[in-house]
This record gives C-alpha cells, sequence and structure tokens, in this order.
C-alpha cells in the first residue's frame, strides 16, 4: 500500500528537505587547468620525484611569463593499472587563467627530451577531443569530383596544329584568341576588368580583384583557386608553378619586421598561406623575391645581406656551421640573379668603403653549398647589370659602366662586359671594353650570339647594332650595323632571328626584322606610337601594340611574321594589356631534338604542316566569300523592297505634285524667251 501525502504536508516535506541538502555547487571554470603531454611513461616509484621536477619547470616557466611569484595549485599525474606506469599526460590546475595561457604558449611545441616535444592543451580543447559521440563518427559520403584538366589547351586540335593563344584586356572585357598565320579565332570572352597575367608556364589566368587573386584554367575557363588578399598590387610565381607571392601595398606602412603582413607566400594548388614577409625599404630589386630555376630556393637582399631560403622548411638555408644564417661576403650585395637551368647565383659586391681604389666583385656560387666556383674585381664601378642567357644558361654576362672622367655638363663613362662560359671546366672569363654609351644588352636565347646597342650620343639618336659570338671557344665579333634608330632589342625565342625596336618618340617607332645568321634584315616597318612588343613561345610571329595607360589614341595591335610581313591588325579605343600565353618547357630529349631539326626529317614535317595550312587558308577563304556574298544578298533584299516601296508610293508622290525623275508619263519642256528692253550706241574716240 502506497503512502499518499496532502498537499500542504508534501509542500512542508519538500521545503524542508531543500533546506537540510541544498544543492552543490561546483567550480565549473576550467581555464586554469591545461592538460600537459608528451611525457614519458613513469613508475609509481617515480611518482613524487617527477611531480616534483614538472612543478619546478612549470612555476620557471609562469615566473618569467608573467613576473609574478606564483606556484602551481596541483599536479595530477592519471596511471594505467597493467604495467603501472603513466599515461604520458598530466592535469595542470593554476591559480589564474593567465598563467595556463603562459604555460601553454611557451611550453607548446617546444622540445623535452631526445625526439619528444611537449604538447599542451586546455581542459576544454582536450574534453573535446576525448569526447566522441557516435553523431561525430557519422562521415557523409564523398562524392568525386572531377579534377580540372588544366593542360587540356596544349592537347587541343589547334594546339596540335601550331596555333598559339593570347589574351586582350578592354574596357570592361577580356578575350583570349587562338592565333596562326594572321587568322584569330575566339576561345572564350570574359568579364575581367582588372588586371590579368598568366602563369610562368601558361597553366593559369591570374584575375586581380579588390578582394584577392583567382585563378582560371582548364577547357571550359573555370575558377580553380582563389586567394582572399586584400589589396594585392601584384604577384610572382614560381618557376615550377608551385607558389606564388603576393604584394599588398597598402599594408606596408603598418607592418614591421616582426610581424609582416604586405607579402605573403602562397601554396597554388591548396591555396594555403605558408608564410609572411615584410616588404624591405629602398630595396633595389623592389618587393620581388629571386627564384632558382626549379623552384627548390627563392632569395632576396635584405640591407647587403643575401637571404635564400629554401621551400621544403621556409627557413634560411644552413652555413658549413650548420646554422641558418644569410649569406655575408666581402661587401654589402647590390645584386644577384638565378642561373634559369642550375643552382647557381651571381652575386654583385659593392666596395666596402667609400672610395673606388677598394674593387667590387662578380662571384659565381653553388647553391646551397655557398661554394665559389669563379669571381672577378673590379674598380670605379659606377653600375652592374647581371644578364644570364635565358633559358639555355650557357653563358653569365655582366655589364660593368665604368667612370672615366668629367666635363662639365655630364659623367663620362665606358662599358665593360665580363663572360663567364658556365659549361666550360674551370669557367672562363672573357672580356669585352666599349668606350661608347652601352643602351642595350641581349642575349640569343638558343644559341651562342648575343647583340648590344651602343652610340657616342648619350641619347643614342643614331646607334649601332653589334653582333658577337661566343662559339668556338674565343668571343669574337661578327658585324656592326651602323645609324639605325633602334632602343631595345627582341630576340626570338627560337634564336636567329632578332629585332631592332625604337620605341622613343624621336625614333619613329621603326621596327627592323633582321637574320643574325645570314646578317640580313628582312624588313623595315613603322608603327605609329607603338609601346611594347613581344614575340610568341614558338618565334613564329612578332606583336607590337599600344596601351592606354601610355598613349590615349591609336590604341590596338598589329602581329607580324618573323620576317616583317604585316598579318592583321585591330584597332580599338581602349586597350589596356596583351599577352601571349607561355608554353612550358618541351618534354623532348635533346636528341630528339636533334633529329627533329635534321633537314630531311624537318621537310617532311614541314609539308605536313604546309598542307594543314593550306586546308585551313582554303576553308577561312570560302567563310569569308561566304560571308561576303551573304552581306551583298542581305544588301540586294534591302534594295528591291526600297525599290518597291519607291513604286508604291509613286501616286502619292504625284498627288503632292513631286515629279519622278524616271516617271515616263510626265515630260518636263524648257522654253528660253529673249527680250530688248532698250538698246544704246556709244562711239569711242
Amino acid at each position: 500500500m502506497e503512502l499518499e501525502l496532502d498537499s500542504d504536508l508534501r509542500k512542508q516535506f519538500e521545503t524542508e528537505e531543500e533546506y537540510q541538502f541544498p544543492p552543490v555547487s561546483s567550480d565549473a571554470d576550467f581555464t586554469k587547468v591545461v592538460v600537459l603531454c608528451g611525457l614519458p611513461s613513469v613508475p609509481e616509484d617515480k611518482k613524487g620525484k617527477f611531480i616534483g621536477l614538472m612543478r619546478d619547470t612549470l612555476n620557471k616557466v609562469v615566473v618569467e611569463s608573467t613576473k609574478e611569484p606564483v606556484k602551481i595549485l596541483d599536479l595530477y599525474m592519471p596511471f594505467k593499472t597493467s604495467p603501472v606506469v603513466s599515461k604520458g599526460y598530466i592535469f595542470v590546475y593554476c591559480q589564474k587563467a593567465i598563467h595556463a595561457t603562459a604555460i601553454q604558449q611557451k611550453m607548446h611545441g617546444s622540445k623535452f627530451v631526445g625526439n619528444s616535444f611537449y604538447k599542451v592543451y586546455r581542459y576544454d580543447d582536450w574534453e573535446n577531443m576525448n569526447s566522441t559521440t557516435s553523431t561525430t563518427l557519422v562521415t557523409p559520403e564523398r562524392q568525386f569530383v572531377e579534377p580540372v584538366a588544366l593542360q587540356s589547351w596544349l592537347c587541343s586540335e589547334e594546339s596540335l596544329d601550331g596555333k598559339d593563344q593570347f589574351v586582350v584586356r578592354f574596357d570592361g572585357t577580356s578575350e583570349v584568341y587562338w592565333h596562326s598565320n594572321g587568322n584569330l579565332s575566339l576561345e572564350v570572352k570574359k568579364p575581367w576588368t582588372e588586371n590579368i597575367d598568366w602563369s610562368p608556364r601558361g597553366t593559369y589566368m591570374v584575375n586581380f580583384a579588390p578582394l584577392g587573386i583567382a585563378l582560371y584554367g582548364g577547357p571550359n575557363w573555370t575558377q580553380v583557386q582563389v586567394f582572399m588578399r586584400q589589396h594585392v598590387m601584384a604577384v610572382q610565381f614560381s618557376p615550377c608553378e608551385r607558389f606564388m607571392f603576393t604584394w599588398s601595398h597598402k599594408f606596408v606602412s603598418t607592418e614591421t619586421p616582426e610581424a609582416p603582413q604586405s607579402i605573403v607566400l602562397w601554396d597554388v594548388k591548396s591555396g594555403r598561406q605558408l608564410r609572411n614577409f615584410h616588404t624591405v625599404p629602398n630595396a633595389n630589386q623592389g618587393w620581388e623575391f629571386s627564384w632558382s630555376h626549379d623552384g627548390r630556393f627563392f632569395s632576396r637582399l635584405v640591407q647587403g645581406l643575401i637571404y635564400v631560403y629554401e621551400t621544403e622548411t621556409l627557413s634560411l638555408i644552413k652555413d658549413e656551421s650548420g646554422q641558418k644564417k644569410p649569406i655575408k661576403l666581402y661587401g654589402p650585395t647590390a645584386s644577384h640573379a638565378w642561373s634559369p637551368t642550375d643552382p647557381y647565383l651571381a652575386v654583385f659586391v659593392q666596395p666596402a668603403g667609400t672610395t673606388n681604389n677598394i674593387p667590387a666583385r662578380i662571384i659565381l656560387m653553388e647553391m646551397p653549398t655557398r661554394r665559389t666556383m669563379g669571381q672577378v674585381s673590379m674598380i670605379n664601378v659606377v653600375r652592374c647589370y647581371i644578364h644570364w642567357q635565358e633559358p639555355a644558361g650557357n653563358y653569365l654576362a655582366v655589364r660593368i659602366d665604368r667612370q672615366i672622367g668629367k666635363n662639365k655638363k655630364r659623367e663620362k663613362t665606358s662599358t665593360a662586359f665580363e663572360f663567364f662560359r658556365v659549361r666550360d671546366k674551370h669557367i672562363p672569363v672573357e672580356s669585352l671594353e666599349l668606350k661608347e654609351n652601352v643602351f642595350a644588352f641581349d642575349w640569343e636565347p638558343c644559341g651562342n650570339r648575343f647583340a648590344i646597342i651602343h652610340a657616342d650620343s648619350p641619347n643614342g639618336t643614331r646607334a649601332n647594332v653589334s653582333f658577337y659570338s661566343m662559339e668556338g671557344g674565343k668571343l669574337k665579333p661578327l658585324k656592326t650595323l651602323e645609324k639605325k634608330q633602334a632602343s631595345h632589342l627582341y630576340w626570338s625565342p627560337a634564336g636567329r632571328y632578332i629585332v631592332l625596336a625604337g620605341l622613343r618618340s624621336y625614333m619613329n617607332h621603326q621596327l627592323e626584322f633582321f637574320d643574325a645568321q645570314e646578317m640580313e634584315s628582312y624588313a623595315q616597318t613603322q608603327h605609329s606610337h607603338c609601346t611594347m612588343v613581344s614575340w610568341d613561345p614558338t618565334g613564329r610571329y612578332f606583336a607590337s601594340y599600344v596601351l592606354h595607360e601610355r598613349c590615349k589614341s591609336e590604341n590596338g595591335f598589329r602581329l607580324w611574321s618573323y620576317r616583317g610581313a604585316e598579318l592583321y591588325c585591330l584597332n580599338k579605343d581602349t586597350l589596356h594589356q596583351f599577352l601571349w600565353r607561355p608554353r612550358p618547357p618541351t618534354s623532348l630529349s635533346p636528341e630528339k631534338i636533334a633529329w627533329l631539326k635534321e633537314e630531311k626529317n624537318f621537310q617532311s614535317f614541314q609539308e605536313t604542316y604546309r598542307k594543314k595550312d593550306l586546308i585551313q587558308e582554303a576553308e577561312r577563304a570560302k567563310k569569308e566569300e561566304a560571308l561576303r556574298e551573304e552581306k551583298r544578298q542581305q544588301y540586294r533584299s534591302w534594295q528591291a523592297e526600297k525599290k518597291a516601296q519607291w513604286k508604291k508610293d509613286a501616286e502619292w508622290r504625284r498627288s503632292l505634285g513631286i515629279v519622278d525623275e524616271d516617271d515616263e508619263d510626265v515630260y518636263i519642256v524648257q522654253e528660253c524667251v529673249e527680250e530688248v528692253l532698250s538698246t544704246e550706241t556709244q562711239i569711242l574716240d
């Protein structure tokens, strides 16, 4: 039988029970508790000694961080039942939350002993990691996502037929075209209105936006990666396209070397931010880094020291003693450049003192061993420029401007060149000195020649262009072209052909197409107001264009053959960018390339592509003729419609008194009437 209580008695009983047994209150603030992991398993008989050691270590860390004479309140170390050893972690109870924070910041990731490292977690985080429920174990089924074929453009029909792409950016749109022999076909049209650029191997199209950087690629030009970083002004890829630097000018004024913000290194595929760098003020090379040919190292100059980093660890390379330090040479380093094919670094070291009697040095070093492979000393150096032969990397040229005297108007200088034969044993060095002003120097990309523009006058109005050869183990002159209107040199990527461009206004923007093998000029032409020129990756076509940022009128571009024949011309109100799409390095072996260059094999391939070109030209002519015929038919139908309307309105025009010239029922008669009004006779003496 169940005992029943009336309501008053039940209420009184509950009140007395609540009074006699008050609710238990517990301190639920676990911000003062941390879990110290990564400890060794300690036997039970050594528990007291080990806890005392850990207590002294933790007290020392807290006192150094907070500057307060405090002590750890309690330590709890759980044990296993069999065998009776500790579980490898300790619960630490501190006086304040800031003490727990100090322990976590100072000890997390620090070395304990041997290869053991401390791992420090907040108690709340520890609870979350160890409290797994059935819902957290349920993983939703992930659907397979087809990766974007970033190299599809190299396998397309157009690319296999020898065509190349370029992009042009106008106001409000950007257009990508396929091109071959002056024939254009539109590939895609995108609303890319901000600055755009290609990656070094042409895999990605880079689109600048106010909120960050977007990469596009694949057959459908999909967005494959986004880097959220505001106010990015420029990007720089590694040669292998694995890494990318972004530079945001807005953060330069607020950053410090301890808290860098302006330069960010990214992993291109994952979009992960790897490391930040600060912008060096008053740096000769600006914000950019220099990359090794394989993307293994990158470097820059900071206060005359060379900071060389490796991408594997994102830290400085080690010196002979095993310490990670920058490279310090005989004096402050002014400039440096990596070889395009080998882990070699060319360095220009300025004089350590203020007088010109102390020699400057050009040093060729091997990385990461820092071994000196060759060096040259120089005096009276005013400026120095380093020129690697790209992409072959067989030679290194160093241009040195020396001061030889002064006159009333200007300093008088002479120019000398030091040439390093990088592939030869002991890397021999040859010299060349010119008693004139040098305005341009450029290596033949695939060959042994180079060209120099030099003149007596300081502005180079009528300059000479000299060609030299490094073939045969000896530097020798080939030919000098006198009195040329040229300010820039542009070698074809395939070698042999070069364009002498006069891009300055007083040179009338002349372009001369020259064969450096036959020493013959193919054509001399002109592109008015031309601001920039560039070769396509194959070296068969040449583009000249007028950009809106430098010239407000006659914007547009022209395409030329390597012999200087104009193939295509397009004028636009505004043209902001023209960029050929780069191609990746060939995967063919040197033996296969040599086999293809043999006359018999080359002619067979040449005949195949010539037939394809003829077929494509016939198809293009047929399409153009069909388009013209369609326009003629449209005009004729419009003309017939208007004539029918004219005849239909004939009666209406007659009612208004309008006479048609071709109306057969109406005749116009003209009569001339002469009437003599008076006659006067005058006698002349």
